[in-house]
């Protein structure tokens, strides 16, 4: 798809649909490693401990696939909107924004958090991980912000803006709420992170379920 409309059914439009759907396994895998480990590590509190706690000890090898996943499906999304949208409407900040995210959620696997639910010291591993993650979900939601501004630009996405700003805006709130619980040093981190993950992730979702639709032209 380029800057352009195109008839559906072009190898191009092949692509992004084949890059949108990576971006919605990639998700999907998140959802369900997380989900289950959940049950599989019950001693680790979803209230108190964030997700990266379920990288260090049993089961690890899930968490980190799923922070491997998570970054390859925001690279694949990067790549999806850019041939996806057309050129008027593209977000070239937001391509860089979902592009950095990536990186960062690559780096928040192969730096695994070193705080254990056992309150274990950190160490400069442990600091790269978390200004890894910081990054990325600054980055993911103000990319997200942008694109739905620019959504509105082109019509075969004009219906999906007030969804992608509905998602984009919540994922503000709750990264800012989910900041101040940290700085407050609050018993409720992992309950914070918890809401604020969900959302940017049916943010991308979403998003690409709506750009593998117009890559199929059953948009």
């Amino acid at each position: 798809m380029t800057s352009s409309n195109v008839a559906p059914g072009t190898p191009e439009d092949k692509r992004v649909a084949q890059l949108a759907t990576i971006t919605i396994l990639g998700v999907v895998y998140f959802f369900v490693a997380v989900g289950g480990l959940h049950f599989l590590r019950p001693e680790i509190d979803p209230v108190k401990h964030v997700a990266s706690y379920y990288a260090v000890g049993p089961y690890g090898f899930l968490m980190t696939v799923a922070f491997f996943a998570f970054g390859l499906s925001l690279f694949t999304l990067a790549v999806g909107l850019y041939q996806g949208v057309i050129l008027s409407a593209r977000s070239r900040p937001g391509l860089i924004l979902l592009g950095v995210a990536g990186v960062g959620l690559v780096l928040s696997g192969i730096f695994p958090t070193d705080i254990t639910p056992d309150n274990s010291p950190s160490t400069a591993v442990g600091v790269i991980h978390i200004l890894s993650g910081v990054v990325a979900f600054l980055c993911l939601i103000v990319a997200a912000l942008l694109w739905s501004r620019r959504f509105r630009q082109d019509n075969r996405w004009k219906s999906f803006e007030s969804t992608s700003w509905g998602f984009a805006i919540a994922g503000l709130v709750a990264f800012i709420v989910f900041f101040i619980i940290i700085a407050a040093q609050l018993p409720i981190g992992g309950l914070g992170e918890r809401i604020l993950i969900p959302l940017m992730l049916l943010w991308m979702l979403l998003t690409a379920i709506r750009l593998r639709s117009i890559a199929s032209g059953s948009a």
